[in-house]
């Protein structure tokens, strides 16, 4: 570990092979790096959960895995905070890597531990105990049907992303969750392609339509597929038609023309989640709620009062994919 009379001491001159200037300040630039002067950034992706009376925090760098988690934990009738991205800069003149990550996580869990009240997870723990309904069921095996044997990767992930939000609003229960997911493998079998490619030079896009009150139809899109997903739970809490995600991943090595992958996604948004695919989401929202309405209301009031403004957007979040709001 340095500290700042190490760093005086430290030589910072490029080697004297190098005159181009520019060349100069990135070498420069490459040792203040290595010996921790510059500000290092480190970022996780954190949520907080109720299981056997005691709250747990889930905190991980890796998106993926953070994904996986949640999909456990609705599996397991568990509902979690909606997923938080946090990122500090440090400098690491006094501290290595390793303690500064350690650090980091136990603010994001100081953070999400004041964040959500007590009566937050009193009200998932108390709404989410009665069975799910799975008035969503019949509409997923018609989509089924429509879908079989189509060989459309994308018309795949949609499906799979839109059963898992029915999973969520307890519009599907476990059993009719796994059912459609027997059908999904299969279908993914059948164009011999896995759900997650490899490559190493790539682009990936995640995007949505939605449909605002007024009628009109809008896209969002962001490289950054935890954006879309933050988004898309926004919109929800407006109150907005909002289609599952599409995530798409362009490889270089087949898609010759990398920098013109957005607009290439821009279009597959447009041709996938369209107007029809709104009038999917019209016709699940028309289905009953699946958790006791008024009861829902008395935490939302309570909620409310907690003062937690992020508290009582992730409850309404539930709110609507429950169909109560």
């Amino acid at each position: 570990m340095l500290n700042d009379a190490d760093i005086v001491q430290y030589d910072l001159n490029p080697d004297e092979s190098i005159t181009d200037h520019d060349a100069v300040c990135i070498a420069q630039a490459g040792k203040l790096l290595q010996i921790g002067y510059l500000e290092y950034e480190t970022a996780v992706y954190g949520t907080v959960y109720h299981k056997n009376g005691e709250r747990h925090y889930y905190i991980s760098a890796k998106e993926n895995r953070i994904t996986q988690f949640m999909h456990q934990c609705y599996n397991q009738n568990i509902y979690p905070a909606p997923v938080k991205y946090f990122f500090k800069r440090y400098d690491l003149v006094n501290q290595t890597e390793e303690e500064v990550q350690h650090q980091f996580r136990l603010e994001v869990a100081r953070k999400l531990r004041a964040t959500y009240p007590p009566v937050f997870f009193t009200a998932l723990d108390e709404l989410t105990k009665p069975l799910a309904a799975n008035s969503a069921f019949g509409l997923m095996k018609g989509l089924c049907e429509q879908l079989d044997s189509s060989f459309d990767f994308h018309q795949l992930q949609l499906f799979d992303s839109l059963a898992h939000r029915l999973l969520q609003g307890r519009l599907l229960t476990q059993e009719g969750y796994w059912l459609l997911k027997q059908w999904l493998d299969k279908e993914y079998e059948k164009i011999a392609v896995e759900p997650v490619a490899s490559g190493d030079y790539r682009r990936t896009y995640a995007g949505f339509a939605y449909q605002k009150p007024d009628g009109s139809i809008a896209y969002f899109c962001d490289a950054f597929p935890y954006m879309s997903m933050e988004k898309q739970r926004l919109f929800l809490c407006k109150g907005y038609l909002v289609t599952p995600v599409l995530t798409v991943t362009y490889y270089a090595d087949s898609f010759q023309h990398l920098e013109n992958s957005r607009q290439t996604f821009d279009n597959a948004l447009r041709t996938y989640l369209g107007e029809r695919y709104l009038k999917l989401m019209a016709i699940l929202r028309t289905l009953p709620a699946s958790v006791d309405v008024k009861r829902y209301r008395d935490y939302l009031e309570q909620i409310t009062a907690a003062g937690s403004a992020t508290a009582l957007e992730a409850f309404r979040y539930y709110g609507y994919l429950w169909n109560v709001l």
